[in-house]
């Protein structure tokens, strides 16, 4: 699997991904997010392919040493650990070497993204709700 730049002839194969309801948790990548993401200087974004397969997309949006991330992996590569391995690749990036602390924020019926982030090592308590009522985990990656 490698992380590759994103372009806009890869909207539509995201789009299809939301036919599956369980993709309706990242917001669907548009022209204006592909737009942002690659404008915003403290902003990354980054596809997955492996072969020639668009297996999954993560952004990450940072401010001094945090990181605010969210990541979809498409529907037929679910449950195969892309999304570990997705993850893996975020905490190490060399774009991303100033960040000491990676959050993702997790709608609570989402709880295959909650299971994955806490076996990636993240931390947090799954029954308190932040103020979008949203549940906020966290993982110290401090090099």
């Amino acid at each position: 699997m490698k992380a590759e730049k994103i372009v806009s002839e890869d909207l539509k194969k995201f789009a299809a991904w939301y036919e599956d309801e369980a993709s309706q948790y990242f917001e669907l990548p548009t022209e204006k997010w592909l737009k942002y993401v690659t404008d915003a200087p403290n902003v990354h974004a980054w596809k997955f392919v492996d072969g020639d397969e668009l297996v999954g997309l993560v952004q990450a949006d940072v401010e001094e040493d945090k990181g605010y991330m969210g990541f979809i992996v498409s529907p037929t590569h679910r449950r195969k650990g892309y999304g570990l391995r997705i993850l893996e690749y975020l905490e190490r990036a060399p774009l991303l070497a100033g960040v000491r602390l990676f959050f993702g924020s997790v709608e609570p019926k989402n709880t295959n993204s909650i299971q994955l982030l806490l076996k990636a090592g993240y931390k947090g308590d799954v029954d308190k709700r932040d103020k979008d009522g949203m549940i906020v985990l966290s993982k110290d990656v401090s090099r």
